[in-house]
């Protein structure tokens, strides 16, 4: 999406062009700044993005995940001709539980 920057210069000793202060000189500092400081906030902009990215991807891979355990403990069941399938499902889901809430916490 389009994005549209606005930046506010505010100092006691800005360089402006003419008397009616309405345009700050070219000067290569001040551009600089500015440029600086402009880098600075895309980066974290980039990194939240990242973020809420990656947290959208595990959500999805917890959804897949879970989506299977209740065939997955009932093959278990059944290959192992031992334990109950819904024992093997609530084991299943305290152990992918875990496993994401920790990925989230970090």
């Amino acid at each position: 999406m389009p994005v549209t920057l606005f930046v506010n210069l505010i100092s006691v000793f800005i360089p402006y062009t003419g008397a009616g202060k309405t345009a700050i000189a070219s000067e290569e500092e001040v551009v600089n700044e500015i440029r600086y400081a402009i880098m600075e906030v895309a980066r974290d902009l980039g990194n939240y993005i990242s973020g809420k990215i990656r947290d959208k991807i595990r959500e999805e891979r917890k959804k897949a995940i879970m989506r299977y355990i209740k065939q997955i403990s009932e093959d278990i069941s059944y290959l192992s001709e031992k334990s109950k399938p819904e024992e093997i499902e609530k084991k299943l889901v305290e152990l992918v539980e875990r496993k994401y809430k920790k990925k989230f916490e970090e």
